[in-house]
């Protein structure tokens, strides 16, 4: 048997996983079809019943162009980090508008209490200016 390249090895690799994703979701009853080489996609329905289709593509990382070979567990690990971060600003960003809508609140109070304020002084005058005119 003559030797594989790394790449013939790759490809034996993505389209036995392809084939097992194929055999696994055919005995789900789903309808497979390959679309590409490394591709597979088969239809499905929403939870408002519309027609949609999942595709799922497997790659082979060979690693960047450094020559630094693709680790799944570094790349995992940056993902997780990355998630964090987010999760992070998004929650920063949450005590944020906490904060300018409990100012708003109290601001629209505060002018609220001052109409009022300056409703009562005005209905005051207006009873003295009744009183004094009978």
């Amino acid at each position: 048997m003559a030797k594989m390249t790394k790449s013939q090895m790759a490809t034996a690799k993505r389209n036995e996983v392809l084939d097992m994703l194929t055999e696994y979701l055919t005995d789900l009853d789903e309808e497979v079809m390959r679309e590409s080489g490394n591709t597979i996609v088969f239809p499905s329905v929403d939870a408002d019943g519309n027609e949609l289709y999942v595709k799922i593509t497997v790659a082979i990382p060979r690693g960047d162009r450094s020559g630094e070979a693709y680790n799944g567990h570094d790349a995992a690990q940056a993902y997780e980090d990355k998630q964090k971060v987010i999760a992070a600003k998004r929650e920063q960003r949450a005590k944020e508008h906490e904060i300018k809508v409990a100012e708003a609140k109290r601001k629209r109070e505060a002018a609220k209490a001052k109409k009022e304020a300056e409703a009562a002084e005005r209905a005051e005058i207006l009873a003295k200016m009744e009183e004094e005119g009978e």
